[in-house]
């Protein structure tokens, strides 16, 4: 598990950019296209650069030890989880264009035109699991900014003190006179 949370960490970046073109114009690929690459040119790509680009910068500002993976349970399966959904919605997602021929997505080109309808529904399922997902990262990479913190201040104290004892009030020269 650790080399996959490793391998996810070091590849988030090439992922993503992948997955906001797929999301974009992949199903081109395919032979479908239409006026939704023209829409998602002008809201989705640009909402899914900066949102993307949000996680990344807090996954690489957490500076998880590499014994761990890079990244916690929760936020691997958060990240697998949003790219496996985005994946799929650009596969799923209907296109449409000016006649009602060209409405199509990737799925209906690979399984038929009659699986239109079949498409759109899981587009909209794997839409929404991917800003599930996304929201779930997002949380958990904000809750691992204060265990940054923590860990920061703990290595400063260690370097500081490496016994580990808290600095005090400086002794009083005359500190033994009291007795």
């Amino acid at each position: 598990m650790i080399g996959a949370k490793s391998f996810s960490y070091h590849a988030t970046i090439p992922v993503n950019i992948v997955l906001i073109l797929w999301v974009w114009i992949g199903r081109a690929l395919f032979g479908s296209g239409g006026w939704w690459m023209v829409i998602f040119l002008v809201s989705v790509t640009p909402a899914m650069i900066v949102l993307l680009t949000i996680t990344s910068i807090l996954a690489i500002r957490q500076r998880q030890p590499a014994s761990i993976g890079f990244l916690t349970n929760g936020q691997f399966w958060c990240l697998v989880t949003m790219w496996l959904s985005l994946l799929l919605f650009g596969f799923f997602v209907v296109d449409f264009g000016d006649t009602k021929e060209s409405i199509s997505s990737a799925f209906s080109q690979v399984v038929g035109a009659s699986a239109v309808d079949i498409s759109n529904a899981l587009s909209l399922i794997f839409f929404v699991a991917a800003i599930a997902a996304y929201v779930g990262l997002l949380i958990a990479l904000i809750i691992a900014q204060d265990g940054r913190i923590e860990r920061k201040s703990r290595q400063h104290q260690t370097l500081s003190d490496p016994m580990g004892w808290a600095p005090g009030p400086p002794v009083p020269p005359d500190w033994d006179a009291h007795r």
